[in-house]
């Protein structure tokens, strides 16, 4: 991290994009990260993305608000063009269209609603500079529940492009070594080479294993083929444990129930594919 940075400041700035994000719903595999890793992991793919319109495929931990929120204050000096974050959560579409508009950056930073299920939508067909995920971690599928969000990924950018995915990453732990392996094997066949690995990066609010890290992994386009538009819905095998074990991806839309707003319980609901 840079040494000018006011580090009092960038901490008040992030913990307006904390209280903003709805409570994280485990069966989804949603884990949030801490705010210190939040402030490292913005500041550093803050450089990586710099200048860039970049695509978010999912953002639970809402790094997207953080990248963008920090740069137009002035706290990083690197910042992606801009972002846009497709999440099947309207409770986290909502909530970062209502803090964008607030803040002042909704020119900046935008949110729809999207299932990984279903094809990247036809205008986002190899259309950004570069993609970001921290997919469900596939502890239970060997990485299948990774490699759908970076396929979405892949789809929506084109020539010269970047990724920067967050995956687990603890030594101590089998599974997080071969999702890792199988994670870069994916991207290198997809004409993506690793450009960086900074393992065990980030910790998180978990209560059933509250060690467990993750590493950030960069990568960049080596071999891209302007293609025409052929994405299609995932596979009744890639479903199967997409969420751990026997928690297969069944729900297309978590519905807000509040309109934006922060309620203690029954402040959604879920809305199933239809297969």
């Amino acid at each position: 991290m840079s040494s000018h940075i006011n580090l009092r400041e960038a901490l008040n700035i992030i913990s307006e994009v904390i209280i903003n994000r709805p409570k994280p719903l485990r069966e989804f595999d949603q884990i949030y990260m801490r705010a210190g890793d939040m402030l490292l992991q913005a500041e550093h793919v803050g450089r990586f993305f710099n200048d860039k319109n970049i695509v978010f495929i999912g953002d639970g931990d809402s790094i997207g608000l953080c990248l963008v929120h920090l740069h137009h204050r002035g706290i990083l000096e690197k910042g992606p063009k801009s972002v846009h974050i497709l999440d099947f959560d309207e409770r986290i579409v909502l909530s970062i269209q209502h803090f964008a508009k607030h803040f002042g950056i909704a020119d900046r930073i935008s949110a729809e609603l999207y299932n990984v299920f279903d094809p990247i939508p036809r205008k986002y067909w190899q259309n950004f500079d570069g993609f970001y995920s921290n997919p469900p971690f596939g502890a239970s599928n060997s990485g299948r529940s990774v490699e759908a969000f970076l396929m979405r990924g892949i789809e929506a950018t084109g020539k010269e492009s970047v990724a920067s995915v967050v995956i687990a990453d603890d030594p101590k732990i089998e599974w997080t070594s071969q999702v890792l392996f199988n994670t870069q094997k994916f991207m290198l066949t997809n004409g993506f080479l690793v450009s960086e690995l900074i393992p065990m990066f980030h910790s998180y609010h978990l209560d059933d294993d509250p060690g467990l890290k993750s590493c950030c992994i960069s990568f960049r386009i080596l071999n891209f083929n302007e293609s025409k538009y052929s994405s299609t819905e995932l596979r009744a095998d890639q479903l199967q444990n997409f969420y751990g074990d026997n928690i297969p991806l069944t729900i297309r839309q978590v519905k807000d129930l509040t309109g934006g707003g922060i309620l203690p319980s029954k402040d959604h609901e879920m809305i199933n594919l239809i297969l």
